[in-house]
C-alpha cells in the first residue's frame, strides 16, 4: 500500500509520541497509528482499550473499529468515507450561514451524548487522576458528566455521510473519571471566531465566559500533561525567544485578522504550546498554494494569500532560513495595509 498521509507527534512527550499513516491501495483505505519508541506501546494499546469503552458507552453513534497490529506496536483503523463536521462548518461559514452552523454545533452536543440517550450525571469532587492531569478544578460544583469522556470528540474527528449517520474516528485521549462535558464543547469552541469572527462566541457556544476561563487553564494543563517541556525545539524557539512580540500581537487592539504563514512544524509547535484564550484571535493560516474550502489546519481555516483582507496581521511561523522566501513573497501586501511579523 502506497502512503497517502503521515503526521509525526513528535511534539509530545515520548510515552505519548506516536505516527499516524493513511495507506491506500486499489482496493481500500486504512488509518494506522505507530509507536514512535518503545516507551509510547502503553499509550498505543490503551487507544484499543479506549474503542472498547466507546463501544459499550455508544450505541446510536458509530464509533471506527481498531485492531492492534505487530506485537502492539501498530494500531489500524477503517477509513471512514464522508465530510468532517470542519468541512462541514466551513462551508457554512463561507455562506455566513450562522443558523447551519448551530445546528452542527448542536449536533456535536447531541454526539457527545449518543443522542442525548446517555445520562448525565453529577459531581461533586475530582479525583486524583483529574488534577494529575487538568489541575486543580477551579469551577463550582456540581458539574455534569458522563462516565466515558472522549476529549477528543471534536469537529474534525466526527465524520458525517449522505445521510447524517456519525462516525467517531479518533479516540486518544480517552478517560473514566468525571470532567465537565462541557469541557468537550468547549474544546471545539476556538473555532467558533475564527469562523464567525463578529459573533459573541460564548452566546454561539453556550459556554458562559467563567467557565471558558476555567477550561482554559484546564486545558493549558492538558497540554503540559501530553508535550511536557517538550514541545519541540521549534516552539520553545518561537514562543520563549519571540516572548514579547507575541505577548504584544494578542494582547494589543492594534493587530485584527491575525494569520500566521505556515503549515509545518512551526505552526504545529507553536500552537501546542500558546494558551487557548490567544488561539481564539486567531482566524486561520497561510500557504503559498491556493486554498480550498474544505482544507484545514490544526482545525483553522488555510487561506491563500489573495484572500487577506486589508488591515490584517500575518505572523510568518517558519524557519529563520526561510522567512526571507515568504517575506518576499508577501510584502506587497503591505501596500494593502497588511502587518507582517517576522519571529526572529
Amino acid at each position: 500500500m502506497k502512503n497517502d498521509f503521515i503526521k509525526y507527534n513528535t511534539f509530545r512527550k515520548s510515552e505519548f509520541a506516536l505516527t499516524t499513516i493513511i495507506q491506500s491501495d486499489e482496493q481500500k483505505r486504512i488509518v494506522k497509528k505507530k509507536s514512535l519508541n518503545i516507551q509510547s506501546k502503553s499509550f498505543l494499546e490503551s487507544i484499543a482499550n479506549n474503542y472498547s469503552l466507546l463501544k459499550t458507552q455508544y450505541q446510536n453513534i458509530k464509533v471506527c473499529p481498531c485492531i492492534m497490529k505487530d506485537e502492539n506496536l501498530e494500531i489500524e483503523f477503517e477509513f471512514i468515507e464522508g465530510k468532517s463536521l470542519i468541512d462541514i462548518l466551513l462551508k457554512h461559514s463561507k455562506e455566513n450561514n450562522k443558523n447551519e452552523f448551530l445546528n452542527i454545533l448542536s449536533s456535536l452536543k447531541s454526539i457527545v451524548l449518543d443522542d442525548d440517550r446517555l445520562q448525565v450525571k453529577k459531581a461533586y469532587n475530582v479525583s486524583a487522576e483529574f488534577e494529575n492531569i487538568f489541575g486543580k478544578y477551579e469551577g463550582t460544583f456540581p458539574f455534569d458528566y458522563i462516565d466515558i469522556s472522549n476529549i477528543d470528540l471534536t469537529f474534525n474527528n466526527v465524520i458525517s455521510d449522505d445521510s447524517k449517520n456519525y462516525t467517531i474516528i479518533d479516540y486518544e485521549w480517552v478517560f473514566d473519571f468525571p470532567i465537565p462535558v462541557e469541557y468537550i464543547i468547549y474544546r471545539n469552541s476556538i473555532l467558533i471566531k475564527s469562523l464567525f469572527p463578529n459573533e459573541d462566541e460564548f452566546e454561539l457556544s453556550g459556554i458562559s465566559k467563567t467557565d471558558s476561563q476555567v477550561f482554559d487553564k484546564m486545558e493549558d494543563n492538558f497540554q503540559k500533561f501530553v508535550h511536557g517541556n517538550n514541545g519541540g525545539i521549534y516552539s520553545r524557539y518561537i514562543v520563549d525567544n519571540n516572548k514579547c512580540i507575541v505577548s504584544n500581537l494578542f494582547n494589543s487592539n492594534d493587530y485584527f485578522s491575525i494569520y500566521f504563514y505556515g503549515t509545518g512544524n512551526y505552526s504545529h509547535g507553536y500552537l501546542r504550546k500558546i494558551p487557548i484564550k490567544w488561539k481564539k484571535k486567531i482566524k486561520g493560516f497561510l500557504t503559498g498554494e491556493t486554498a480550498k474550502n474544505e482544507k484545514t489546519f490544526e482545525g483553522y481555516k488555510i487561506f491563500s494569500i489573495d484572500e487577506i483582507e486589508n488591515q490584517s496581521t500575518i505572523v510568518i511561523s517558519t524557519s529563520k532560513e526561510y522567512q526571507d522566501i515568504v517575506y518576499n513573497r508577501i510584502k506587497h501586501l503591505e501596500d494593502k495595509g497588511v502587518k507582517i511579523i517576522r519571529l526572529d
